[in-house]
């Protein structure tokens, strides 16, 4: 994909900045963040002979991204994240060199703002680029001139070091065993599914779908009826339509995982997100409710084991999965430096 100048697999947010703004300040505050978070100056080196790239990570105040002024006062969030994939291919992230962070602003009024955020998936996910923003809001709280907040934050780099050796130790071989043959097969496709060109470019795109407060409703009632949760609703509605979509055989499913299993990791910066493998056991004679405490409790069992699934060994290429699910709750929203800092949208491909 590199070769091809596009970076498809990108982690952007767009952020509304309500209130009394100082670029300047916004601009020492991401260089603030870049030097607090080790991953946001870390670049990637292909080294002859190697397979994986090396992670270096580089010195403070090399890597401060440079803030784009954007002359479009009336852009909307959606818009601000076009902007950025039309910068990723038109000048792909610089991996070996860096700066990773990209940041755009525009300006809807005099005291309303808009932000834009774009690092490679290798640096982030959803809940990261949360965690971004409110370490921003921080950083710019602080005030001009001033140092980083002294709150001791955890480092990505060592935490994927512990999170490899708990999938990879002999102390953890049962953990392992757990997903001993449950992977994803290049082999399986989904009904009406067209062929793809060997040479065709990996281009995602979003089709978005918005649910009235109406169908929220009742789909918080329905996960409250059967004492489950929205988000195992939702998987059972979409694992029941691939399974009669595909006549009873549905495809090995991706379901997104935070990742996130030690305390204290809920704001850190890096690529915490997994996908693991599921594959309910369904059938035409259940109802509803015992799909939904069947798909529950495969989940449950399956976030239970996150830490160790392996997608891939050592050297091999993982497998693509033909199908997906993952929800992403709302980021809440900050208030810090005389502004209110809000997640407007966010796109996230990292699998």
């Amino acid at each position: 994909m590199r070769k091809q100048g596009l970076d498809p697999c990108t982690a952007a947010c767009a952020i509304c900045l309500e209130g009394p703004l100082d670029r300047a300040l916004l601009e020492q505050a991401l260089g603030r963040v870049a030097e607090r978070h080790e991953i946001l100056r870390t670049t990637f080196r292909l080294l002859e002979g190697m397979k994986v790239p090396l992670q270096v990570v580089e010195e403070p105040g090399t890597q401060s991204p440079r803030l784009v002024l954007l002359d479009e006062p009336d852009l909307e969030p959606d818009q601000i994240l076009a902007r950025l994939e039309e910068w990723a291919c038109a000048e792909p992230f610089d991996l070996d060199r860096g700066p990773c962070l990209r940041a755009l602003l525009a300006g809807c009024s005099a005291t309303v703002h808009l932000l834009g955020l774009a690092l490679p998936a290798l640096c982030c996910d959803e809940a990261g680029l949360a965690g971004l923003v409110r370490d921003l809001g921080l950083c710019y709280a602080a005030g001009p001139g001033a140092g980083p907040p002294g709150e001791e934050i955890p480092q990505y780099i060592d935490l994927a070091e512990v999170f490899n050796q708990i999938a990879e130790s002999e102390d953890t071989r049962a953990g392992r065993q757990r997903w001993a043959g449950v992977q994803a097969s290049g082999a399986e496709r989904l009904p009406f599914e067209g062929g793809v060109a060997g040479t065709s470019r990996f281009t995602p795109r979003v089709s978005v779908t918005r649910l009235g407060k109406g169908e929220t409703s009742a789909l918080e009632d329905l996960a409250r009826e059967h004492q489950s949760s929205v988000e195992a609703v939702l998987l059972t509605c979409w694992q029941v339509l691939l399974w009669r979509l595909s006549g009873g055989s549905p495809p090995l499913l991706g379901v997104r995982c935070s990742g996130r299993t030690f305390a204290g990791l809920e704001h850190g910066i890096g690529l915490f997100a997994r996908y693991l493998p599921l594959r309910p056991e369904l059938a035409g004679e259940l109802g509803f409710d015992q799909a939904l405490q069947q798909v529950g409790r495969a989940l449950a069992e399956a976030v239970k084991w996150q830490d160790y699934f392996l997608r891939s060994g050592a050297g091999e290429e993982p497998q693509a999965w033909a199908c997906a699910f993952e929800r992403v709750e709302p980021a809440p929203v900050t208030r810090a430096g005389g502004l209110e800092w809000r997640v407007a949208a966010r796109r996230v491909c990292i699998d």
